[in-house]
């Protein structure tokens, strides 16, 4: 979903946050081919919520972790 660099905060950049946030914003790629990231403002704990929600569909758990995390919600 994103990371966290020093002091800056950084998100994947989705179809859903391009809706979200305009096509004019900016997007980052610490490697050349990587995937795009958008700087957010780590105290504007809004945004980046509204972020992560409107983009967690198109990226949700990793394909390693589906399985397991449906396999656990029973408390087991």
């Amino acid at each position: 979903m994103g990371w966290v660099a020093g002091d800056q905060l950084f998100i994947k950049a989705t179809r859903a946050g391009k809706a979200l946030l305009g096509e004019d914003e900016p997007t980052y790629s610490d490697v050349p081919g990587s995937m795009p990231l958008y700087l957010v403002d780590p105290e504007d704990q809004e945004a980046i919520l509204e972020l992560i929600r409107a983009s967690w569909p198109e990226i949700g758990y990793p394909a390693s972790y589906r399985g397991k995390r449906r396999a656990n919600l029973g408390g087991e």
